[in-house]
């Protein structure tokens, strides 16, 4: 009778456990959340045509009538014997198709002093009043970036970028890139065979305020194409501070990238973000 008694209780207790372990279940939401990887996305993406316009520059020059659009105003001030600037100027609205089809307004000024193109050259560029979008709605940028060159394909930086999606709401982040430039950047007359790799790590800020950190391994590149509007291929891995990691995956040449969470795949239509 006392060992019947004994399991009867085990059999109860074990029987509380396992329903309050399913209650946590149940109270524990799954975490859905794509808000920041796309929000970081839309930064990434705008970092990675803004190192590829500063090094466009030498393609400008061979073939200066194909290489920006018509729009937009390329400005060399390069009598100073010291720091010397180019300036692209958008206007007020100007359409990108050999970048990635996007709208811009403002200016992206470059500073750099001895030959642009030289190994271990450094460059800066900044954006002045800088915006990006679909010809309606646009978003601010505000970019601080220095581009070294360690060969003639290969280049390091050091970046500072916030994206404005309104007037409160900004996402911050600074990251060290390696840039390899794979295919096309001694073909200048053709716009649209350019393959560069990204790599490297980041952190920043959400709209709260809230920590991120950003990795991009050199394994798992992603693939900037110019004959892609979109970013092709690569992963990047997103790890805010409360929420679980993100694993965004660039896979083909689309508006679509698979965003896992927790072993979940999640689709994100970049298309949708505005």
């Amino acid at each position: 009778m006392v060992i019947l008694v004994r399991n009867l209780s085990l059999f109860f207790i074990a029987f509380l456990v396992f329903s309050c372990n399913k209650e946590t279940e149940k109270k524990t939401p799954i975490d859905t959340d794509l808000t920041l990887a796309g929000d970081i996305h839309r930064l990434e993406d705008e970092s990675f045509r803004c190192f590829y316009m500063l090094e466009h520059i030498e393609q400008f020059l061979k073939v200066p009538s194909t290489s920006f659009p018509s729009c937009a105003s390329i400005n060399f001030d390069t009598t100073a014997s010291s720091n010397k600037k180019i300036t692209i100027d958008f206007g007020n609205g100007c359409k990108c198709d050999a970048i990635d089809g996007k709208f811009r307004k403002g200016k992206l000024e470059i500073e750099w002093t001895g030959n642009y193109f030289q190994e271990n050259g450094v460059r800066t560029l900044k954006s002045n009043n800088y915006f990006v979008g679909n010809g309606s709605k646009y978003y601010q940028f505000v970019i601080d970036m220095t581009v070294s060159t360690i060969s003639y394909s290969q280049f390091s930086s050091t970046e500072n970028i916030t994206f404005h999606k309104t007037a409160s709401d900004k996402i911050s982040r600074t990251s060290t890139r390696t840039y390899k430039w794979k295919k096309g950047k001694n073909t200048y007359g053709d716009l649209y065979d350019d393959i560069i790799q990204v790599s490297g790590n980041g952190n920043g800020k959400n709209i709260d305020n809230k920590s991120f950190t950003t990795t991009i391994a050199e394994n798992e590149a992603i693939t900037l194409d110019t004959g892609c509007k979109w970013l092709k291929d690569g992963i990047s891995f997103l790890n805010p501070e409360d929420k679980n990691q993100r694993k965004i995956d660039y896979s083909i040449c689309d508006s679509y990238a698979n965003v896992t969470i927790q072993g979940r795949v999640y689709t994100i239509n970049f298309l949708t973000l505005d």
